[in-house]
């Protein structure tokens, strides 16, 4: 009997430790749980950093007033990819190879202009923004058509889907590496067209997705940035690095830059510090488009003839719009609809731009320059911004595209350019089914095999014919921005059939 008394207590106590033991080791267990959620979560959202302040300020009279205290400097803790003296400056602004499987676009007619932000006939943004949603590590939302550029994984499918291999993908960040290297000090890139050059740059990036936290471009990104918006709140939204008068290109392609900087950033994992001081910025860059429109609906260098120039203190000269300079202004204003911001009279700006490019459409379907006419390097440039805003006739979209390939893509040709591929790439693939397929065919491994050993990409046509001259010092900057947009449009856009 006391064997069994024994015996039993033994169990008890037995029983007892165990159970003591496996609470102790549940509660530790709970314990680092808690501190390992605790780490993921400070991990995910980031602890603010300490950050210079950087003042934005209004002149008033013969004073200065300070109207708001922003920090627009060094917060990403990567090593930088250049010095830059810039950064710490104070910013004065006034106030004021697969298949493809991408189906074809039907012939339907488009009479509206639709600003909507869920279309897939541009820039692959539509997500919705309502808002300013700038809390950080939200994500995209699904559904989003930026979904898939952000994820690895769905820019694989797409890529595959579109008819991209490997070896455009390797040239895209073949060349983003390059761009890495020549980036100038102070955040631009480019010696002349430094505005346009960083704009092109910036998009570049923002089509594969690299934003200010990226691990491997952020660096450059936000130094992108914050270049393009000093510019901007340092001139009352004028952005403009080189002289003469046709700076009305690097306004549009810098605002066009920043709004789809805008746009990205606003889903990214971490919140941007600066989302008010680059709205600031947008909110400066994009009324100038809308007062410069001139009165035929396009738009011309040194904005002549237009509200904007009339204020400016110009003569108010009337002349024709130009058909190249309404391109980037067209895709400027597409970018500022995605960002959810509101722009007075930019629906009505839209409207007299698509008319105005359909009214410079030839009859062999190209686009004239200041009249109606047949140019090839301008026929993208008129179907891009119909399909941009789902708007005009689908007929005269597909003329346009029947237009552009007829004309081989050679890129040693004389003729060859740079400049037509661009516009061409997106409307082939807007178009989507055979009319991208051709086009893909003809281009894809020309343009891979053209880029250099550096990353950089040559030129592209004979002597004279090389439309990247334009550029100047910048043609190389220019030629591989150009090329690297044009093989990111497997992922960075949806087709218009979606």
């Amino acid at each position: 009997m006391q064997t069994y008394t024994t015996l039993e207590a033994q169990s008890t106590q037995q029983s007892q430790k165990t159970s003591s033991t496996f609470s102790a080791i549940l509660i530790a267990g709970l314990l680092h749980a808690v501190v390992i959620g605790g780490l993921a979560v400070w991990y995910l959202a980031g602890p603010e950093p300490n950050e210079p302040e950087l003042i934005v300020s209004s002149p008033v009279g013969e004073t200065v007033e300070k109207v708001k205290s922003k920090d627009f400097s060094n917060v990403v803790k990567e090593k930088p990819a250049a010095s830059s003296s810039q950064m710490t400056k104070l910013i004065t602004a006034r106030a004021a190879v697969s298949d493809i499987a991408v189906p074809e676009a039907p012939d339907i007619t488009l009479d509206t202009v639709d600003l909507g932000v869920g279309f897939g006939d541009g820039f692959g943004m539509g997500m919705g923004m309502g808002g300013d949603g700038f809390g950080s590590g939200g994500g995209i939302p699904q559904g989003s058509p930026l979904k898939d550029r952000c994820s690895p994984k769905d820019r694989q499918r797409r890529l595959v889907e579109g008819g991209g291999t490997p070896e455009t993908e390797a040239a895209v960040v073949k060349g983003l590496e390059w761009l890495k290297q020549t980036q100038n000090n102070d955040g631009s890139w480019g010696r002349g067209h430094r505005i346009a050059m960083t704009g092109l740059a910036l998009l570049s990036y923002l089509g594969h997705c690299e934003t200010y936290d990226s691990r491997d471009y952020g660096e450059n990104v936000r130094k992108a940035i914050f270049y393009l918006a000093e510019k901007s709140l340092n001139e009352n939204g004028v952005m403009r690095a080189s002289g003469g008068h046709s700076w009305v290109y690097e306004h549009a392609i810098g605002t066009y830059a920043l709004c789809e900087a805008y746009s990205l950033l606003r889903y990214d994992r971490k919140k941007f510090p600066h989302m008010d001081a680059l709205k600031e910025a947008i909110n400066l860059s994009v009324p100038i488009i809308i007062r410069g429109q001139n009165h035929d609906g396009g738009w011309i260098y040194e904005y002549e003839g237009s509200e904007w120039h009339r204020e400016s203190g110009g003569r108010g000269e009337k002349a024709n719009g130009d058909t190249s300079v309404a391109g980037w202004h067209m895709q400027a204003l597409k970018a500022a609809t995605l960002t959810g911001l509101e722009f007075d009279n930019i629906k009505r700006t839209i409207r007299n731009g698509i008319d105005f490019l359909q009214s410079m459409q030839g009859p062999a379907g190209g686009f004239g320059y200041r009249n109606r006419g047949d140019k090839y390097s301008l026929a993208g440039v008129g179907a891009l911004a119909q399909q941009m805003f789902r708007s005009g006739s689908a007929g005269s979209i597909r003329r346009a595209v029947d237009f552009i390939l007829e004309h081989d893509v050679k890129m040693g040709a004389d003729d060859a350019s740079i400049y037509a591929w661009y516009y061409g790439a997106q409307a082939c693939f807007q178009r989507g089914g055979s009319d991208w397929k051709k086009w893909n065919t003809m281009f894809r491994d020309q343009a891979v095999a053209l880029q250099n050993s550096s990353g950089s990409w040559g030129v592209e046509g004979g002597e004279g014919a090389d439309s990247s001259q334009a550029a100047g010092r910048d043609a190389e900057t220019y030629r591989t921005c150009l090329f690297i947009l044009m093989l990111e449009v497997y992922y960075r856009y949806l087709p218009a059939t979606e």
